[in-house]
């Protein structure tokens, strides 16, 4: 395993604890089940990656996306979920697209991709 960090943030633990399983393989990864929850593991968590579902209830996506971006030198996003049109949804906000149900080589290969050309170390701190 390498040091790279990956933050996991969906609401549903199940599908999170997968997730977490299989990246832990290769990743340092921690789960949050809120986007507000996300926000206070960056504060110590350097995340490389964040992979967000689209849907959840607390802070709109946006403004998840644009919090994130406001760190010194920001994870990328990875954008999750199940709905239709996924992909472009993800392209208007320039991020990459982990589609559900996924497969674990999937996540592994868009996480990987998404690892490139990251600066580290970075410091997040970011406040709502």
């Amino acid at each position: 395993m390498n040091s790279r960090r990956v933050l996991i943030v969906d609401a549903d633990a199940d599908t999170a604890e997968v997730m977490a399983y299989i990246l832990s393989l290769r990743y340092v990864v921690r789960t949050a089940p809120t986007r507000a929850a996300a926000i206070d593991v960056l504060s110590d968590f350097n995340a490389d990656v964040v992979i967000a579902e689209y849907f959840m209830a607390d802070i709109p996506f946006s403004d998840f996306v644009d919090v994130i971006r406001s760190c010194e030198s920001p994870p990328n996003i990875i954008l999750s979920s199940a709905i239709i049109g996924g992909e472009a949804v993800a392209a208007s906000f320039q991020l990459a697209f982990l589609s559900k149900p996924f497969y674990p080589n999937r996540v592994l290969t868009t996480v990987a991709r998404s690892m490139i050309s990251i600066p580290i170390p970075y410091v997040c701190e970011v406040a709502l």
